[in-house]
């Protein structure tokens, strides 16, 4: 049984697997990537789901580009103290003339946006696409299993049994999770 989760806290996971005084039995610990590339995901996401207005909790983690998507400005372009794009300079000046403290111009040429990730793949989130998962790497993992009990099965949820959830001791939500 493969089970996937939503990562919301991107930076601290990464942080948490590669401490050694916080390790407890991981194995095979490496860096997969820069640490400032999970900083910079994490804010990216958190710019987009604050964009979106939806509720709940950010999701952190996603798909990589090994390349940023760099937009050019094609000509001057005007930002106001919350950084909404306003179309001509006269918007974001005071009554002196002055460009105003927290705006800003993005000259034509220049990058006026910068991401290293693409939109969401709305194919993830489909309940299919885990279901050929899960069926996938199980076939894949009975692949090197020899003895057929030892075979690996998605559990069936239409079938007679009910899923089952294991608490721990000393759980915390096992008053929760019982109801």
């Amino acid at each position: 049984f493969i089970q996937m989760s939503k990562l919301h806290n991107v930076r601290g996971r990464i942080t948490y697997i590669s401490s050694y005084a916080k390790q407890e039995n991981l194995y095979a610990i490496y860096e997969t990537t820069d640490r400032n590339y999970w900083t910079e995901l994490a804010r990216f996401n958190q710019q987009e789901f604050l964009k979106s207005g939806t509720e709940g909790k950010c999701i952190e983690a996603r798909e990589l580009l090994r390349e940023p998507i760099e937009k050019i400005a094609t000509r001057n372009m005007f930002y106001d103290e919350h950084g909404k794009h306003v179309r001509t300079k006269k918007e974001i000046l005071d009554d002196s003339g002055n460009i105003r403290k927290g705006c800003k111009i993005v000259k034509k040429g220049e990058a006026y946006e910068r991401t290293l990730f693409t939109a969401k793949n709305r194919l993830f989130k489909q309940e299919h696409y885990l279901d050929e998962s899960k069926r996938f790497y199980t076939d894949l993992i009975n692949l090197l299993i020899e003895d057929e009990k030892d075979k690996l099965r998605v559990f069936d949820k239409n079938g007679l049994y009910l899923a089952t959830k294991k608490i721990g001791k000393n759980n915390p939500k096992a008053e929760q999770q019982s109801n």
